[in-house]
């Protein structure tokens, strides 16, 4: 315990109280502050996918769904975790960023003396979609070739890739894409262990057809 002097003059009572409550708040923050270094610094030791862990507990469950809707095929991760699945591969990129843009058909026709377009809505559109990541390896003096490869493998197949992703799932009802063109620019290399991508996709719906003879 501190024990602080305080004379009988009532200004210097009056100071030194505002002092004693001025040194006592600077105490609670530089406490605070270095309650939250040690934290951080902790988190630092741990692996990567800890440390992603960590961030997410900041955040409560119910926040990623908020309709209630069923988060247990997605884990515990937030919304910018995404797995790509084909037939016989599977990745999985850990806070990726990703655009979606809605599109509609619409056929529009110019008539004379008329200002504007006469406007005829076909369809909804495809969503394009892209996603924005690194490919990340713990060793810092290793290039992640394995992991280019995987995707790589995954992005040439000839079919509609699986997504499994609570924003793209939950919110715009996107659960396969189709691969249109990929970036791995390595002059945004930062890390020689992270490779950065942007990969560009559009959504695809499984469709039915029923094709009759007429012979």
């Amino acid at each position: 315990m501190t024990l602080i002097k305080i004379s009988l003059n009532r200004d210097s009572i009056q100071a030194q109280a505002i002092n004693a409550a001025l040194k006592a708040r600077q105490f609670g923050i530089t406490l605070g502050s270095r309650k939250v270094q040690e934290g951080l610094f902790e988190v630092a030791l741990t692996d990567a996918d800890q440390v992603y862990n960590y961030a997410n507990s900041l955040i409560k469950p119910k926040s990623i769904l908020s309709n209630g809707g069923d988060r247990s095929k997605y884990g515990t991760h937030l919304c910018n975790d995404i797995k790509l699945v084909t037939a016989d591969s599977t990745i999985s990129f850990i806070d990726a960023k990703v655009n979606v843009v809605k599109t509609k058909v619409i056929h529009s026709q110019q008539l004379v003396g008329v200002t504007g377009s006469i406007k005829e809505l076909i369809q909804d559109g495809d969503y394009n979609i892209d996603i924005s990541g690194n490919l990340i390896i713990d060793n810092q003096y290793a290039f992640p070739v394995d992991e280019m490869q995987l995707l790589n493998k995954i992005l040439s197949k000839n079919e509609s890739i699986d997504v499994v992703s609570v924003y793209l799932n939950e919110i715009f009802d996107i659960t396969k894409l189709v691969f249109v063109r990929g970036n791995f620019d390595q002059k945004q290399m930062k890390f020689f262990n992270v490779m950065p991508f942007t990969l560009n996709f559009q959504s695809d719906i499984d469709h039915s057809f029923l094709v009759e003879d007429n012979v």
